[in-house]
C-alpha cells in the first residue's frame, strides 16, 4: 500500500510540474507583481498575436512611465501594469492617462490608447477575489477619460476562450483598445437581451427577444463571469406552448447546460449555429488549468 500510495503520488507531482511547464505564464498571471508581471503580460501580448510589443521597463529602464506599449494600424497603446495585494486606487487606475496624453503631444496625433492591468488580491485564490475590483466611479472615470480597465484573470480565461474557439485573436486584440470595463465577447455572436428569469437549476430562462429571433437547435455562449461555455437551445415556449423559433415578447428557453444569475447569454451567427463543441478555427474544447 505505501508503495502504491507513492507511485500515485509522483504520478500527481508529475502532471503539476508538466502543467505549470505548460501554463507557467498563465499562473504567473495570476501570481506575480512587478517586472515577472510585466514580462508575463508581455509574453501573453505576443501570444495573443501583436506583432509589436515592446518592454519598456526593459528597453528603456530611465523612462519609468507606462511598462509595455503595443504599436499596430489602429495606433499605439500604452500599457500599465501592477500586481497588489488589495484593489486599485483612483490614482492607480488614472495614471496611465498622464502618459497617454505625453505620447500623443510627442506624436502630434491623437492616436494612443491606454490601458490598465492589474492583478488584484494577488494572495487570495482568483475566484475568491473582488470581480471586477473597480467601483463604478473608477469605470466612468475610465470611459469619460478614453481608457481601459482589465485584469490578470480575465486575461487568464480569455486563453481558454480563444483555444475553445469562442473568440478569435483578432477580436481580442481589438477589445483592448476599449474604454472603460474592458471586456471580450464571443467572436461571431449577439447578446441575448436581458435580464432573464433563471428557473428548474439554471437549465430554463425567460427573457424578451426584443426582435432577434431564436430557433430550437440554436447554439448560444453563456459567459458567466468572463468563462464561456457552449450550449443548445432545447425547447422554446410562449405562453406554455411549444414552438420552434420566436422573435418577440417573453420567451422561455431550455438549455443543453445549466446558468447562473449573473450569465450573458450569447447567439451564434451563421453557420456556427447547432454545433456549440466547434471552433470558428475548427479546434476542439480543451480543458482548462485549475484557477
Amino acid at each position: 500500500m505505501k508503495e502504491e500510495y507513492e507511485t500515485k503520488l509522483k504520478e500527481i507531482e508529475g502532471r503539476i510540474d508538466a502543467n505549470r511547464q505548460e501554463y507557467g505564464f498563465l499562473h504567473d498571471l495570476l501570481k506575480q507583481s512587478g517586472p515577472e508581471l510585466v514580462k508575463t503580460v508581455e509574453t501573453y501580448l505576443w501570444w495573443l498575436g501583436f506583432s509589436n510589443v515592446v518592454n519598456v521597463d526593459e528597453i528603456y529602464p530611465q523612462i519609468q512611465e507606462e511598462d509595455l506599449r503595443v504599436e499596430d494600424d489602429r495606433g499605439l497603446l500604452v500599457i500599465e501594469v501592477k500586481g497588489i495585494g488589495g484593489t486599485s486606487t483612483d490614482s492607480e487606475c488614472s495614471q496611465i492617462s498622464k502618459i497617454k496624453y505625453r505620447r500623443c503631444k510627442e506624436r502630434v496625433a491623437f492616436d494612443v490608447f491606454a490601458l490598465y492591468i492589474v492583478n488584484h488580491q494577488r494572495f487570495l485564490p482568483p475566484k475568491a477575489r473582488m470581480n471586477p475590483p473597480f467601483n463604478a466611479t473608477q469605470i466612468e472615470d475610465a470611459k469619460n477619460d478614453e481608457r481601459g480597465l482589465l485584469t490578470t484573470y480575465y486575461l487568464f480565461r480569455l486563453y481558454f476562450n480563444v483555444i475553445e474557439g469562442h473568440i478569435t485573436k483578432s477580436d481580442a486584440r481589438t477589445a483592448l483598445y476599449g474604454t472603460g470595463l474592458v471586456r471580450f465577447r464571443p467572436s461571431g455572436a449577439t447578446a441575448l437581451p436581458g435580464p432573464y428569469e433563471i428557473h428548474h437549476g439554471g437549465y430554463v430562462i425567460i427573457f424578451n427577444a426584443k426582435g432577434l429571433e431564436v430557433k430550437v437547435g440554436d447554439s448560444v455562449v453563456l459567459d458567466q463571469a468572463g468563462r464561456y461555455t457552449g450550449a443548445r437551445i432545447l425547447e422554446i415556449q410562449i405562453d406554455g406552448n411549444s414552438v420552434e423559433s420566436a422573435s418577440s415578447g417573453d420567451i422561455g428557453m431550455k438549455l443543453s447546460e445549466p446558468v447562473h444569475k449573473d450569465v450573458t447569454l450569447w447567439l451564434l451567427d451563421g453557420d456556427k449555429k447547432g454545433n456549440p463543441q466547434q471552433s470558428p478555427g475548427g479546434g476542439v474544447l480543451k480543458a482548462a488549468p485549475q484557477e
